[in-house]
C-alpha cells in the first residue's frame, strides 16, 4: 500500500501542491480576476467539500450515506483523488484505522500531542509504511475501480493536471492546484487545533479524546469545525446541529449530503 512517505507521491503530488499552489495564491492576490476567484471557488467546491469531505471522509471512510448509483460514487472518487490527499485506501487507512482508533495517543500520526508542526505537516513526511495496516480498508481493496485509484494513483494526478494545463494554465492553477493547497490546509488544521485545549472550543460529546468543536474555524474548514460532534458520533453524515442540537453548528456538507444521498446509512465505521 503506497502512502505519502514513498517519493512518487511526494514529489508528483504532495510537493506541487505545496509550491504550486502557494504561487496560484499568490497570482490570485497580485493579478487578480474575478474568472480565476470562481475557478478557484468551483475547484473548491469539487475537491475540498465533494472529493474529501462528503467523498473520503464521511462515505468512503464512515459510510455515513448510501449511494446506489455508481455514477455519484464515481464522482466523489474522481473529485477526491485529484485533491491530493492520497488513494481513499490510504486516507481511510489513517483516519480510521489510526486517528479514530488511537485518537491523541502516541498511535495517532496526526495529533497535536507530537507538537504543531507535526500535526499540522511534518506528519505526512514521517510515516512508515510498514506500521499502517491495510486491513482498516479491507472493504475498499474489494473493489475494483478504487484499488484501480490507489495502484495509479500517481500517474492519475499528474495525468489529469497535465490535461488542465494543456487546456489552460488558469485551469492547472486555480481550479487545481489553488483548490488543492487550501483543501491540504484545511485538514492539517483540523488535524491541529481541533485538538487542542484552551483555543476557544468546547465539546458536546464526553469523548476520551481532545477533539472539540472549534467555532472560529469554520470560515476555514467549515463544518468539519465541529470536531467534537465527529468523534462523538463517527458515523454520522451531519456534523453540526444534527449532532448536537445547536442550532449555530452549520455543515454545509451535511447539507449536501442530504440531496447527494440515495440513502441514509446506519451511524457506523
Amino acid at each position: 500500500y503506497k502512502n505519502l512517505l514513498e517519493l512518487p507521491i511526494l514529489a508528483g503530488v504532495v510537493l506541487p501542491i505545496l509550491t504550486i499552489g502557494t504561487y496560484a495564491g499568490y497570482l490570485l492576490v497580485t493579478e487578480f480576476q474575478w474568472i480565476n476567484l470562481l475557478l478557484t471557488a468551483l475547484g473548491y467546491f469539487v475537491f475540498m467539500i465533494m472529493g474529501i469531505t462528503v467523498g473520503y471522509h464521511r462515505y468512503f471512510c464512515h459510510k455515513s450515506f448510501i449511494l446506489t448509483s455508481k455514477w455519484k460514487e464515481r464522482f466523489l472518487l474522481f473529485a477526491g483523488s485529484m485533491a491530493g490527499q492520497g488513494s481513499p485506501v490510504f486516507w481511510t487507512m489513517i483516519h480510521r484505522g489510526y486517528h479514530h482508533r488511537y485518537p491523541d495517543s502516541d498511535n495517532d500520526p496526526h495529533s497535536p500531542i507530537h507538537g504543531f508542526w507535526n500535526s499540522f505537516i511534518l506528519w505526512m513526511f514521517k510515516l512508515d509504511k510498514e506500521t499502517i495496516s491495510p486491513k482498516y480498508a479491507v472493504e475498499l481493496s474489494r473493489n475494483k475501480e478504487i484499488m484501480f485509484v490507489h495502484e495509479h494513483y500517481v500517474k492519475l494526478f499528474i495525468g489529469f493536471n497535465l490535461l488542465l494545463l494543456v487546456l489552460s494554465p488558469s485551469l492547472f492553477l486555480y481550479f487545481s492546484m489553488l483548490p488543492c493547497l487550501i483543501t491540504l490546509m484545511s485538514y492539517n488544521l483540523t488535524n491541529c487545533f481541533n485538538h487542542m485545549s484552551g483555543i476557544g472550543g468546547y465539546k458536546n460529546f464526553p469523548t476520551k479524546d481532545n477533539s472539540h468543536n472549534v467555532p472560529w474555524l469554520f470560515p476555514l474548514v467549515l463544518g468539519e469545525c465541529w470536531h467534537n460532534n465527529h468523534h462523538g458520533r463517527p458515523g454520522a453524515s451531519h456534523f453540526g446541529s444534527g449532532a448536537s442540537g445547536n442550532w449555530w453548528e452549520f455543515d454545509p456538507a451535511g447539507v449536501v449530503i442530504r440531496f447527494y444521498r440515495d440513502a441514509e446509512a446506519p451511524n457506523r465505521a
